[in-house]
């Protein structure tokens, strides 16, 4: 056994050796690329494209991600070093040592120093990427600021007219050669391939429309006519449009993998142009979906049905001028035309933008103004709605005005810009109106199960608690998004800008030993979440499914999936300290603060909630039965953690704290389901004949199909009361619930045969209705004179 643990050790040891050696070569790869990125940073004759500095970014974000983990990877190595040197303790000179111990120590103390020098390396190299994604991030600014505030010839100069007479000649030279050799890269792939390709294409397309007439279809018949099935149909409709032409151009754009001899800036070009097509479709889609100009019932705004079908050309032309002139624009960077043919591609798409964003925003305004004021749904929405647009035509008058003196870059920046902020208006808009649907359609639901008892008022009330949150946190952030894409910084690329801001969330807080990341809290946040939904489904399963094929009572039912919930929950709640990043080895604080409580003003807390294990686990009392605790008495309708809830027979509930059922006498009626005992007292006079009467007691009880044969009922004679003779009659029913009921229906039968034979009663009659429960338990008398 011994020598199979030193395997194991041995083992163990040589598998921290391997990890700790890819780690050092990890690290050095690390800083050989960081070491490489700073040198070309700092060449001061060097100059770097916008395109080659997003590579280094992307480069320096990848370092920066590697010694992320491995600072992960050995932080809790170098805990668990220390821990078991701490272990072992200091060497004591004085004390002989075995030999074992002693190199197990300086092999600890060996690994602790190399772990922690690394982890330094790491640290190091995370705290020099984060410098150098700075120093790239200014220098990206400063090109963006000189590039803008360069001043040119305008697209309206002669001069630049004349210069392309000369040079456009030789750049549409260059493009034929550029297309030539694109051609004949294309014909070296086979036939099969790119038939394979164009098929699969089609392929792509036939599908697409196929799963949107499935969609359309299930909207109309199987969905109710809500608001959520038009900001479905919005949605999928922006889908569409995007997934048919980006989806259809990576499946063409495959063949171009197969081809042999393409330029570096062509392959750029290529992948580029997808990604700009996919932006167009998707506003194209994005105008579409909220236009929705042939089916006003449809569409998601209130817009009047001029507005909508005087721009619903606005969205594709858009797309296609974007496609169109952005391509004319980088067809002159992968040809390397001339800079006055530069000039008039940037001029171009600056025109094209202006002219149809202002003539849109021109059409709505004359709408606006032939049909009265545009009413929207609050006088904010509508006041916002008309400034937005006077804006919009005057960023265009004067994107056209710098356009005109020369400042083609900043044209192209101010009309870029208004477009780019329409599009996360509309999209916050779209995903706002999906959400609070979604939302409100779920609170529905939650209505319509309660209303068909599928859930408790208790349960529905918590889901619908629960949907509200989780909507209103969505909205909150995609809020936070869409703000931080609308005052994003100029020149300054969104991740470096959200990295910058949001590194906190990773990098957390140090609180003592302890550190405290806001991500890890999400996370733990998280796995509670669905801890709790996991203990409920369980609970529900344990309650309506398993337990119900078992020999188990319905109040055991009950107690024993509630056991199991507790437990359940104590489990999801430990977990989700463990994501947070509180392990189990740092929760003594916790148990610690938790002791104080305790001492101080928990104790009846705790005390109730194990006397309520105590109750779930021994059972004295259980859901439906008939207690009584002092002055309050009825049945009993739920066990909870801290209290028990009891209905009188009044209706009304009390909350008793558990523990008065584990200190204090408790009387349960029904504990063991025993019999009902029922007893009737009558006085009748002293010459009365106590055959008779016995027999007339008798046939009351016997009539009476509720009462009992076995007991079977008998007649006593109590002795002489006021000058009369006492019978009692005693009598047995199935359940004590039923005897107060019984007992009144045999009185009745009583009076009836004493009035069938003329039986008077003793004129000093005093009768007595005694309640009894059970013949082990003592009995409740109420008393009734009559005279």
């Amino acid at each position: 056994m011994i020598i199979l643990i030193h395997v194991v050790s041995l083992s163990a040891k040589a598998q921290d050796v391997d990890a700790l050696s890819g780690i050092s070569v990890g690290l050095e790869q690390a800083q050989l690329d960081l070491k490489v990125i700073q040198n070309t940073l700092n060449e001061p004759e060097r100059s770097l494209s916008d395109q080659q500095l997003l590579d280094l970014r992307n480069r320096l974000f990848s370092i920066q991600s590697q010694a992320g983990s491995i600072d992960e990877s050995l932080s809790p190595a170098l805990v668990g070093v220390q821990a078991r040197l701490a272990e072992l303790g200091q060497s004591d000179p004085e004390v002989a040592e075995d030999e074992d111990v002693k190199k197990q120590r300086e092999n600890l103390t060996s690994e602790a120093t190399s772990i922690s020098s690394q982890l330094k390396i790491t640290r190091l190299i995370a705290v020099e990427a984060e410098q150098a994604l700075e120093d790239l991030g200014n220098r990206r600014r400063q090109q963006f600021q000189a590039v803008i505030s360069q001043r040119g010839l305008s697209p309206f100069s002669p001069s630049l007219w004349s210069q392309l007479r000369h040079k456009l000649p030789e750049d549409l030279i260059a493009l034929k050669l550029s297309f030539s050799t694109f051609r004949d890269s294309l014909t070296e792939v086979s036939a099969g391939a790119k038939s394979f390709f164009i098929i699969m294409a089609l392929v792509w397309v036939l599908s697409c429309l196929y799963v949107w007439k499935l969609f359309i279809r299930f909207l109309l018949t199987r969905s109710q006519s809500t608001r959520l099935r038009r900001s479905l149909l919005a949605t999928m409709l922006v889908g569409v449009y995007v997934s048919i032409p980006t989806g259809t151009l990576l499946i063409l754009f495959s063949i171009m993998n197969r081809a042999q001899g393409l330029s570096q800036e062509l392959e750029v070009f290529l992948q580029q142009f997808v990604g700009v097509v996919a932006l167009a479709s998707f506003m194209a889609g994005l105008g579409r979906a909220l236009l929705a100009p042939t089916k006003p019932s449809w569409r998601l705004p209130n817009l009047p049905n001029s507005v909508a079908k005087s721009l619903q050309w606005l969205p594709v032309v858009l797309g296609v001028v974007i496609v169109t002139l952005w391509t004319l624009q980088q067809l002159t960077h992968v040809v390397s035309s001339s800079i006055s043919t530069v000039l008039l591609t940037n001029g171009l798409f600056a025109v094209g933008l202006n002219v149809v964003v202002g003539l849109g925003a021109w059409r709505a305004q004359r709408y606006y103004a032939s049909e009265g004021q545009l009413t929207l749904a609050t006088p904010l929405a509508t006041s916002l709605h008309g400034l937005a647009l006077k804006l919009v035509l005057v960023a265009v008058v004067l994107s056209l005005f710098m356009l005109a003196i020369g400042y083609t870059a900043l044209s192209n920046l101010i009309i870029q810009e208004v477009i780019w902020l329409a599009l996360v208006v509309f999209t916050t808009y779209l995903l706002f109106c999906l959400i609070g649907d979604v939302a409100n359609a779920a609170l529905n639901r939650f209505k319509e199960d309660q209303g068909a008892q599928q859930l408790t008022e208790s349960q529905g009330r918590i889901r619908s608690q629960m949907a509200l949150l989780l909507a209103g946190a969505v909205k909150i952030l995609l809020l936070l998004v869409a703000l931080t894409l609308f005052f994003l910084p100029f020149g300054e690329d969104p991740m470096v800008w959200l990295h910058r801001r949001l590194a906190f969330l990773f990098q957390g807080f140090t609180f003592g030993e302890v550190t405290l990341k806001p991500a890890a809290f999400l996370y733990g946040a998280i796995v509670l979440v669905v801890g709790t939904w996991v203990v409920q489904s369980l609970q529900s399963w344990l309650a309506e499914r398993y337990l119900p094929h078992t020999r188990l009572d319905p109040g055991m039912r009950s107690s024993a999936a509630r056991l199991v919930s507790y437990v359940g929950y104590v489990v999801a709640g430990v977990m989700a300290l463990s994501a947070a990043g509180i392990g189990f080895d740092r929760m003594a604080w916790i148990v610690s603060a938790l002791s104080v409580g305790i001492g101080f003003g928990l104790q009846a807390v705790v005390q109730n909630f194990v006397s309520g294990l105590l109750l779930l686990a021994e059972r004295p009392i259980k859901v439906g039965d008939w207690v009584s605790l002092g002055t309050v008495e009825g049945n009993v309708r739920r066990i909870n953690a801290r209290a028990t809830e009891i209905e009188m027979f009044d209706r009304s509930t009390v909350i008793v704290p558990n523990s008065e059922f584990i200190t204090k006498t408790v009387r349960n009626v029904t504990l063991s389901d025993p019999l009902g005992r029922g007893r009737i007292t009558v006085v009748m006079p002293v010459n009365t004949n106590a055959s008779v009467v016995r027999q007339c007691l008798l046939d009351a009880v016997e009539s009476t199909e509720e009462v009992l044969t076995e007991p079977s009922p008998s007649v006593i004679i109590d002795g002489f009361e006021s000058g009369g003779i006492a019978f009692s009659l005693y009598f047995f029913v199935a359940s004590p619930r039923l005897v107060n009921g019984i007992r009144s229906q045999v009185f009745f039968k009583v009076l009836e045969n004493f009035e069938k034979i003329s039986l008077a009663l003793h004129p000093t009659q005093r009768m007595e209705l005694i309640e009894t429960t059970a013949s082990s338990v003592g009995s409740t008398a109420t008393k009734a004179e009559s005279s």
